[in-house]
């Protein structure tokens, strides 16, 4: 429902912002001189109509409305307060001066492109789907290995797991155009994904309810560069192109807490950087000459490794024993055994497991977006 609720307001945004958008118009101003010596002003264009004023040569009027030869003019106040309108024909007056004023059409072809200094400023945001890679299956095998710790034991549980691959990314590209159609870009960006899976159990004969959860969580870093296309559709809208690399400066966490002290409670914060590509396509719709609203998707293909930080034990004793705990530093690994997979800190390489590696945070996929576009 979650995903399903974020495209639907990028639709509506999409939605909005078209139909916000009107057609164009055009209205002229007339200045004009009467040319003869008496000039009839009818009621409607018609010359068989009635004549509601006669005006001497030299009278000065302005028209907003033309019919064929009539100019819809409006005359007065007179000294009785009272106005009159009517039309004249174009044979009876002269033409001082024409103003054509034009409102803005967003459908017209744009004379020619704007470039300003040649950069623009992108800002958008949105979700963030992703792999996840040996930090989520590591993570989630930590979560797995609790609750069969929990269920040894007889316990009524109630689980709610929460799968560790979505989030949300927010960037900002700078955009120099060496062309109306291609640039070249610079970004900067913010990706942060949290979960927290739970279980609630107790006796079976019990009253009083433990719980445990567990919470990985990732913040990354982007710094990216590529290139970027635009094709202009017409006013309205732009079809864009871009693709990159980028580099990707991680810290990865995870907590697991209880109030059951049977448990042992687990703390881990690592580092790492590790380099990407990435590519994607979007529209710009262009509510003015230097700025324009973002929609686009964008894939990722990245997999940093590397991690190295601290992870720590914590498991309760009886009174008047301190709780016991066990710290480690060096890289993050992971683990493949009998059971659950695990994630586990040492300066060595571990053995007697049947998969052993060097924890992968694998951050492929896509990222759904929306923001504003600016023009300098």
């Amino acid at each position: 429902m979650r995903k399903l609720s974020v495209l639907t307001i990028l639709f509506m945004v999409f939605f909005l912002s078209f139909n916000s958008l009107s057609w164009s118009q055009k209205s002229s101003k007339w200045d004009l001189e009467v040319n003869t010596e008496k000039a009839d002003v009818h009621l409607v264009p018609d010359t068989e109509s009635t004549v509601g004023v006669i005006l001497p040569k030299g009278f000065l009027l302005k028209s907003y409305e033309k019919i064929n030869e009539w100019f819809r003019v409006v005359i007065g106040p007179d000294e009785d307060g009272i106005v009159t309108i009517g039309y004249i024909q174009s044979q009876n007056v002269d033409v001082i001066r024409e103003k054509i004023i034009k409102e803005l059409d967003f459908w017209e072809e744009e004379p020619e492109f704007f470039k300003g200094i040649g950069l623009s400023v992108r800002l958008t945001g949105g979700p963030l789907f992703f792999n996840g890679g040996d930090i989520r299956k590591g993570s989630q095998g930590l979560y797995e290995t609790a609750y069969d710790f929990i269920s040894s034991y007889g316990y009524i549980i109630e689980r709610r797991y929460e799968g560790f691959n979505s989030g949300f990314e927010v960037t900002v590209d700078i955009v120099y155009h060496f062309t109306s159609k291609l640039g070249m870009t610079i970004g900067f960006g913010y990706m942060r994904a949290l979960e927290q899976s739970f279980l609630h159990f107790r006796q079976p004969n019990g009253f009083d309810i433990n719980y445990m959860d567990s919470a990985p969580e990732i913040t990354v870093f982007p710094i990216k560069l590529g290139l970027y296309f635009t094709l202009p559709l017409h006013r309205l809208v732009n079809f864009t192109l871009n693709s990159g690399a980028a580099l990707y400066i991680a810290e990865y966490g995870y907590g697991r807490r209880t109030t059951w002290e049977t448990i042992s409670r687990v703390y881990h914060n690592a580092n790492a950087t590790g380099l990407g590509v990435h590519g994607g396509l979007g529209f710009e719709i262009n509510f003015h000459r230097r700025a324009a609203l973002i929609l686009e998707a964008q894939g990722r293909y990245a997999r940093i490794s590397g991690f190295d930080g601290k992870g720590k034990t914590t498991t309760s004793r009886l009174y008047p024993l301190a709780d016991l705990e066990i710290e480690e530093n060096g890289a993050l690994y992971y683990l493949e055994g009998d059971k659950h997979p695990n994630l586990m800190f040492k300066e060595n390489e571990p053995t007697g497991y049947q998969t052993v590696r060097k924890a992968t945070l694998d951050l492929s996929g896509f990222v759904f977006r929306a923001g504003i576009k600016v023009k300098f």
